[in-house]
């Protein structure tokens, strides 16, 4: 779907792009003669260092417009991006013989300098230019919940995202007629379409000629997760259950082919790991675990052992990022994700996927079925390595934890296509390094 956000992001990395290609072609008319350069080759290998750039910014947050007010966001970002852009132009032009050399390291460092100088300034003019009235949705917010104050939190202070909230009402409060006039979204929550006394009132919001949402929908594009307390069963059974698109069809031999790439490239990572524990911690190296599958199949989960042998004498127990169960050496694989590579073995054998919700214990399924609403929704697909839950939330060590992580993973099942794998896939490696 694409939504209003979205459009902005494309807008903001569209503009990325043409301030990379005019600071290319500004640092070769000050620093070079055109008639002495193969202007068509070295315009070739920069476009590969832009898009390469433009995936940097990405990682690095850059386009993440909700965060773009936060106070030195931008200036910390940027400093990042620089010192990665120059790492990875120098290597680009380095390895494809370019007319560039490391003698002619000025001409690199210019156009990633103007680039970023621009691309900074671009976007103090995007929260500028996104922050008039005239470009945010002025935003009629019906019903007062938990989920409608986490919304509003953070649409206030973010303008940029094109909403304005100027009228927040009751599900039973009256709407004058000059509010009605003043507004031109009216955002309404599941409850006011459930309760058959508003039924009335509802149909009297879609004979107005004013945008009609859901408090759900809205929620989803501001904040990138489902809110649970406001889907529509059926509603959200149909996106999750969408598997005839083209891309579910595919995705079995792109993930199978992924895993096979991955588990070649990590190979030499993945003996050192098994070499140091076995140095550092004895056997076993590897630690075998019962996970709940696709359909609630079980499965046994490979991954490197990172805790005591005795670590599970008193039953199965939540783990959490500081476990102090952990070893020494296991703390440090545990933080760095190192513990989960020989969990593409899972993927080889069909278990896993590279992205998805993760596996968790059978244990505690059963446990959150109970305690979570639409807990077996994410046994729909196969669990992954890592999921949109790992990279923007922490481990799930309590029920709350997991409901929330549970938002994530529906928004996944709701919207996943290849970019969202494609980004998740980055996120992920981000974090390892990072």
């Amino acid at each position: 779907m694409i939504t209003g956000l979205r459009i902005k992001k494309i807008f903001t990395l569209f503009g990325d792009l043409v301030i990379f290609f005019f600071s290319f072609f500004v640092t070769i008319y000050f620093f070079n003669d055109f008639d002495k350069i193969p202007l068509l080759s070295s315009l070739i290998t920069f476009s590969i260092v832009f898009i390469l750039w433009l995936i940097i910014y990405y990682v690095t947050e850059l386009y993440e417009l909700g965060n773009f007010r936060k106070k030195f966001f931008l200036v910390k970002k940027f400093i990042i991006a620089f010192l990665i852009c120059l790492l990875f132009g120098v290597s680009i032009l380095y390895f494809t013989e370019s007319i560039l050399k490391f003698d002619d390291a000025k001409i690199l460092i210019s156009i990633i300098l103007i680039s970023l100088v621009s691309t900074y300034v671009w976007r103090k003019f995007i929260i500028y230019f996104l922050s008039i009235p005239i470009m945010k949705r002025k935003v009629l917010l019906i019903g007062h919940s938990k989920i409608a104050e986490k919304l509003v939190s953070r649409i206030k202070p973010n303008p940029q995202l094109g909403y304005q909230i100027m009228f927040w009402k009751s599900e039973t409060e009256a709407i004058e007629r000059n509010v009605l006039d003043k507004i031109d979204l009216i955002v309404l929550p599941q409850s006011l379409k459930q309760n058959l006394d508003n039924k009335s009132r509802v149909k009297e919001f879609l004979l107005l000629k004013k945008d009609i949402v859901s408090l759900s929908d809205l929620y989803e594009w501001v904040l990138n997760e489902v809110p649970l307390s406001e889907v529509d069963d059926v509603e959200l059974l149909k996106d999750v259950k969408k598997f005839d698109n083209f891309y579910y069809k595919i995705d079995k031999i792109i993930e199978w082919i992924a895993g096979l790439l991955f588990s070649l490239i990590l190979l030499p990572i993945i003996l050192i790991c098994a070499i140091a524990i076995f140095v550092v911690d004895g056997n076993p190296v590897f630690y075998v675990q019962k996970r709940v599958g696709k359909n609630e199949k079980i499965f046994d989960l490979f991954k490197f052992r990172t805790m005591k042998t005795d670590a599970e004498i008193n039953g199965p127990q939540w783990s959490g990022e500081d476990d102090e169960r952990s070893t020494k050496l296991g703390k440090f694989l545990r933080k760095t994700h190192l513990d989960e590579l020989p969990q593409l073995l899972n993927v080889l054998l069909g278990n896993l996927v590279i992205v998805g919700p993760r596996p968790e214990r059978p244990e505690f399924v059963e446990m959150l079925k109970k305690e979570i609403p639409y807990y077996r929704f994410r046994h729909f697909v196969k669990p992954g390595i890592t999921g949109w839950a790992q990279v923007n939330y922490k481990y799930g060590a309590s029920v709350e934890e997991s409901y929330r992580k549970l938002q994530f993973d529906l928004y996944y099942l709701k919207y996943k296509c290849f970019t969202l794998d494609s980004l998740i896939i980055l996120k992920t490696i981000k974090k390892f390094f990072t």
